[in-house]
């Protein structure tokens, strides 16, 4: 799609309905992208302020032991941050890790 763009942007192929409507899909595209960029950032800093203004955190960002991504997280308590037990649980990025976490913390909490 790129490709025909930039060959309609040099004359190189004849003006038709299907260029056209590469064209302005290649301009949604990037009109598109001035948007969710900048609105990314905007949405990410509007929920630091609310978990800020709650009394968290930020933890040191860490990686998941499965894949490269970076999990941010945010805690009341800081030295959640560095508990092994914590760490042990959060390692895969299950989806049931939460929930055993909590129950983790809620039995410290009765105890």
């Amino acid at each position: 799609m790129l490709w025909q763009f930039v060959c309609l942007r040099k004359g190189k192929q004849t003006r038709s309905l299907k260029h056209l409507s590469t064209k302005v899909f290649v301009v949604a595209i990037i009109t598109s992208f001035l948007f969710i960029f900048p609105g990314r950032h905007i949405e990410r800093s509007q929920k630091e302020n609310i978990a800020r203004r709650e009394g968290y955190q930020p933890c040191p960002p860490f990686t998941l032991l499965i894949g490269s991504a970076t999990i941010d997280a945010w805690v009341k308590d800081f030295s959640l941050c560095n508990d092994p037990e914590v760490d042990k649980l959060a390692r895969y990025g299950y989806p049931g890790e939460p929930a055993q976490i909590a129950k983790l913390l809620a039995n410290r909490e009765s105890k």
